[in-house]
């Protein structure tokens, strides 16, 4: 159903459209889409344009709340009140705003003078912010505490229509991706919507300290073969404090794409070295992946594939002592002696523990045949 006016443009899109939208819980979370922002400042600019955007969905809900008679509360008050940049400061998602000296000027504007605000919505981060304000202070509900990451998974499917900020312009989607040891679900960039990503969530940090560690060598940035880390950081959901990584999504794993590698002889060929320099990549940032199989390997369709491993829980600095960890199938013989019990000391991270995996991948499917 298409929003159609039931009085002039003129009159719906007034000076006090924003006010009205800001001030009902039906429509105060539109205002973070900068899109919709954007048309509405267009169609208050040309009352015309209207009807280039009526079939908008989101113009139903906009249309509803514009046709009522304004009824002034204290929403922008309280919002833009005297916490606001504390408020901003200790939200992920919003503390670049604050940290913009050209942003941070029309916050106080605002805050010294409210009915400033209209003046200041062609800027894409007002949106945001007033959103997250109006969350904090008018809108918000008590959120009962989460307190494992089962639950939380469960939480964020049953509300599929529900987005989850993150930080900066990522947002994650109530799409799972995948689920195995850790959940991993769809994310958007609002700035880039072209972006496919994917955000892993897990309460362990061992993959978080290897991208930190790895993002600070000089080799990180010419490294082929290792998934593209675009962000990562710590997010509090309901209580419960997740780290997330912001990842490019691949087309499918290895395991996934097995027969069409096996398929044909040289794209084995092909894929067998791509493998061997993704492990190589990642020796030379001083590291062992530690649970090389073929579903830790993506392939990322690109103009020409390209394979490059995921999964970096397991990584280790080369010389450390490692996790007690293997996957059964092809589990390096140090560490099965180590899981055993046959040895007693730990088993410490050298090149030779990810060249097993690799190696062991190739002769079970030859074996098998």
């Amino acid at each position: 159903m298409s929003a159609t006016p039931n009085a002039p443009a003129t009159d719906l899109f007034g000076p006090d459209m924003f006010f009205k939208l800001a001030e009902s819980p039906s429509t105060f979370d539109l205002l973070g889409d900068f899109e919709l922002v954007t048309i509405l400042l267009s169609v208050q600019t040309s009352p015309g344009s209207f009807n280039l955007d009526a079939s908008d969905a989101r113009m139903d809900r906009v249309m509803r709340v514009l046709g009522l008679p304004r009824t002034p509360t204290d929403a922008l008050a309280r919002a833009f009140g005297p916490e606001m940049i504390s408020r901003l400061a200790t939200n992920p998602a919003t503390l670049p705003l604050i940290q913009a000296y050209d942003f941070f000027t029309r916050l106080t504007a605002v805050q010294n003078d409210v009915t400033l605000l209209p003046d200041h919505m062609g800027d894409p981060r007002m949106g945001k912010a007033l959103v997250a304000l109006l969350q904090e202070t008018v809108y918000s509900m008590p959120t009962a505490a989460i307190p494992t990451m089962e639950e939380l998974v469960a939480r964020i499917l049953a509300e599929p229509e529900n987005e989850w900020p993150l930080w900066g312009d990522y947002v994650l989607v109530a799409e799972l991706v995948h689920l195995s040891s850790h959940p991993i679900f769809r994310v958007k960039n609002t700035r880039h919507r072209s972006d496919n990503l994917v955000a892993k969530l897990s309460l362990g940090h061992r993959e978080l300290d290897f991208f930190q560690r790895a993002n600070q060598m000089p080799a990180f940035e010419k490294t082929r073969g290792i998934i593209d880390c675009k962000s990562w950081g710590s997010v509090d959901f309901a209580s419960l404090r997740v780290h997330v990584l912001i990842l490019e999504r691949g087309a499918a794993t290895c395991l996934e794409r097995f027969p069409l590698i096996q398929g044909n002889r040289m794209r084995r060929y092909d894929s067998l070295q791509q493998i061997c320099d993704a492990v190589k990549s990642c020796h030379k940032l001083s590291h062992v992946h530690g649970d090389i199989k073929p579903e830790n390997i993506v392939c990322i369709d690109t103009p020409y594939p390209m394979l490059k491993l995921i999964d970096f829980d397991n990584a280790t600095p080369l010389g450390q002592n490692m996790l007690k960890h293997c996957t059964p199938e092809n589990c390096p013989p140090e560490m099965a002696a180590f899981i055993l019990g046959h040895t007693t000391g730990p088993v410490v991270a050298h090149t030779s523990f990810d060249v097993w995996r690799p190696a062991s991948g190739i002769y079970a499917p030859q074996r098998a045949r």
